[in-house]
């Protein structure tokens, strides 16, 4: 193979093969296009198969390779499939056509004929390797937003630290990494806590092959916070799979949340692909999304044990003492204030549980005294006492207090309505935080689906390119701004604490941008003013009514208009599209209500949950005209 590269730094590479007599000099004109270019003799047969086999296997191979043949069997020969991009040049019609018509898995032809025609190969070549490395990038992008999904899934429904660091690891592995592991970072910076991939070892700890001192990968990314690549890094070699030599790359993402650090994700791969800036982009998000699983199953863990807590506190202290006979006569009364408007205790001496407590309830009393005086062994029983209108709940343990004469029983008993309505309300708030985990990839599917519809809209030569790329990283950039805002309402409860003077209209407008509405149009009313709201809050409620609209107001002939407008408390967002009808309009604010194939149903629950954190109400209403179409009217907005 001879050498035609000329001085200075160029940043494609050509590999021109030349089989057959076609001499036409090709080089000059790749160079004036800044190739770089190598060329080689090939003859029919296995020269060439062999030639594009090493080709595709060398650890840095050309950009393209230029096929320079007037011969039929070359191309008959040679394994063009098992490289790309490939492009053939040739000065006869013959194969031209051939390769215009498919026959030939290449990317292109040029027709060459003299050394001024040649010029023309350098674009064809040009363009072929731009076709080349959009088709990569865009596949790259539909399996790392598959593997993120995948991942977001699979952590969503983690309980604890552990579950969640394993899951992540054991994801990485099953897709493209041969080792990913998560550090300590602090405390025992070589302690592993999860590992997954080519390790034979059964240790919970194993040595790092690059520690946490010095200026490596791993103490960059501690002290930085920020995820670091590094390819040809030192590896332990019992971490290496069988067969795979040469060197390997390393990442390394933090786990932090708000300045927090969990630990460090460390991945290891022998392709140079899986540790470049796009993987560094990647594992960031992945990273980034498990310090929030992380942080949430820590703040479910300190809610359980503040729970345990309380009420091993409150259950040491009773509110009421009570000295029963086996009759479940009160003999003595002890309590420090009115408990349910019995201001004396003396009130209740001599009296008998059926005269007090209702039949049922007084029932059970009895039985636990009994049962206490006939084994020895206390009791624990809970019961409800009706009080003005309230019901109260109680819980009771009993002692017995001495066995001659029938024996007495001490009743110790406390109110733990209070606690009851605690343990409901925290139910309550876990049910939305999981709620608001399985909808997290719902509001993510729509900017993504922009993402990659406006990708596709994208040719190389395309002067818009850069237009449409610019969209397409807007469209992501709202995904991980919903990633934060929902995980965030779920951890910080339903009230929006701190809202803000934010004119309507500009939200109105930006949430539109963001939906994908094909031929479907925005009437904006005048004058809709400011209001008290979180605004990024605010802008996913219209998104989520403006998908509603769209998806299921709209159709292939005649698209849906979307009317936002002023009311006299709030502001309504009405479609011309079928409407909902009477008998469905409260269902569709209910989580996995949907009459869309492909919908999932939370989004219009979304949208009552929002306005509930303002404060605010939704109703699904006849529209203000006679036609049909669907009308929410959002009430209790204050203006400002």
């Amino acid at each position: 193979m001879s050498s035609g590269r000329p001085d200075g730094d160029h940043g494609r590479s050509v590999c021109l093969l030349r089989a057959g007599s076609l001499s036409i000099d090709l080089t000059a004109s790749l160079h004036d296009r800044d190739f770089t270019v190598e060329e080689c003799e090939l003859s029919v047969g296995s020269d060439a198969e062999r030639c594009f086999s090493l080709l595709g296997a060398t650890a840095d191979p050309p950009d393209a390779i230029v096929l320079v043949t007037n011969d039929p069997a070359v191309l008959d020969a040679t394994q063009l499939g098992s490289f790309d991009p490939v492009v053939v040049a040739t000065s006869d019609r013959a194969v031209e056509r051939a390769v215009h018509t498919g026959e030939y898995p290449v990317s292109g032809v040029c027709r060459v004929t003299d050394d001024s025609a040649a010029a023309t190969l350098a674009w064809v070549v040009d363009s072929a390797i731009e076709v080349h490395e959009y088709e990569v990038r865009t596949e790259r992008l539909r399996v790392d937003t598959a593997l993120i999904r995948e991942v977001n899934t699979a952590i969503v429904r983690a309980t604890s630290q552990a579950e969640i660091e394993r899951t992540v690891c054991e994801r990485l592995v099953g897709t493209r990494y041969t080792l990913a592991w998560v550090a300590s970072g602090h405390g025992s910076p070589n302690e592993i806590r999860a590992v997954a991939g080519n390790t034979d070892s059964d240790s919970d700890v194993l040595p790092l092959a690059t520690g946490v001192d010095g200026d490596g990968p791993l103490a960059t990314a501690l002290a930085t916070h920020e995820t670091q690549v590094a390819w040809n890094a030192p590896l332990d070699e019992r971490f290496r799979p069988d067969g795979v030599d040469g060197p390997f790359g390393v990442a390394v993402a933090p786990l932090v949340y708000e300045e927090r650090c969990f630990g460090l994700l460390v991945v290891h791969s022998p392709n140079r692909e899986d540790v470049d800036e796009q993987a560094r982009e990647l594992l960031t998000d992945i990273a980034e999304n498990a310090a929030h699983a992380i942080q949430a199953a820590r703040d479910r863990e300190t809610v359980r044990q503040s729970r345990n807590r309380l009420e091993a506190i409150t259950g040491a202290i009773p509110d009421l003492v009570i000295v029963y006979d086996e009759n479940g006569r009160y003999e003595e009364v002890l309590t420090n204030e009115p408990v349910l408007g019995l201001a004396e205790s003396e009130v209740l001496l001599g009296r008998t549980v059926h005269e007090l407590l209702p039949h049922d309830t007084a029932d059970r009393v009895l039985g636990a005294v009994r049962d206490t005086i006939e084994t020895g062994e206390g009791q624990t029983i809970e019961y409800s006492v009706p009080f003005e209108g309230e019901t109260y709940v109680w819980e009771a343990r009993t002692t017995l207090l001495e066995r001659d004469g029938g024996g007495r029983v001490v009743f110790l008993a406390r109110d733990v309505t209070e606690a009851h309505a605690y343990q409901a309300e925290l139910e309550a708030k876990n049910e939305r935080l999981d709620e608001f985990a399985s909808f997290v990839s719902h509001d993510l599917r729509n900017p993504l689906n922009v993402a990659q519809a406006t990708l596709e809209m994208v040719e190389p030569s395309d002067g818009d390119s850069a237009t449409y790329l610019a969209e397409a990283r807007d469209a992501l950039a709202r995904m991980a701004d919903l990633i934060e805002d929902v995980l965030a309402l779920a951890r910080q409860g339903a009230v929006v604490e701190d809202p803000t003077r934010t004119p309507l209209e500009p939200v109105v407008h930006r949430a539109w941008a963001t939906v994908d509405s094909g031929d479907a149009k925005l009437d904006v009313g005048p004058d809709l003013g400011r209001v008290l709201a979180d605004p990024d809050r605010l802008q996913q409620l219209f998104e989520n009514l403006f998908r509603n609209s769209v998806e299921h107001g709209s159709t292939d002939d005649d698209p849906v208009t979307v009317h936002v407008a002023r009311t006299p408390d709030g502001f309504r967002v009405v479609d011309d599209g079928p409407g909902i009808p009477p008998e469905n309009r409260e269902k569709v604010l209910e989580h996995g209500v949907t009459t869309h194939d492909s919908g999932t149903g939370f989004g219009l629950a979304i949208v009552d949950r929002i306005a509930a954190a303002h404060g605010w109400t939704v109703a699904v209403v006849d529209p203000p005209s006679s036609d049909p179409g669907a009308c929410f009217e959002i009430a209790g907005v204050e203006f400002v």
